[in-house]
């Protein structure tokens, strides 16, 4: 079974979630690169922010979204066997990469 990988900017975890068994993937574990990692770990603390803040500005976050969804695109790029799905947490909505 292929994996299940869910980008995500929840505050209580890595950036990447497994579909599969639950739980976040330690992010240095994945078959990616370091620059690819980098990128995750700065998206990730930007979406924190805002969560922190309260969502205030929509144009933030339909940024951090495409970001985030850039990010589950690079990924499946880099682990083509994966599912790879992006969420985002202010507007509790999947998007579906491939």
């Amino acid at each position: 079974m292929k994996p299940i990988l869910i980008v995500d900017g929840m505050m209580s975890g890595t950036g990447i979630r497994d579909g599969l068994n639950g739980g976040y993937v330690n992010l240095t574990d994945l078959p990616i690169s370091e620059s690819l990692i980098s990128q995750i770990c700065s998206w990730k603390k930007q979406y924190e922010y805002e969560h922190n803040e309260g969502y205030p500005d929509l144009k933030i976050i339909s940024d951090l979204d495409e970001q985030g969804v850039s990010i589950a695109r690079s990924i499946k790029s880099e682990i083509k066997d994966a599912d790879v799905r992006y969420f985002s947490d202010a507007k509790m909505e999947t998007f579906y990469i491939g």
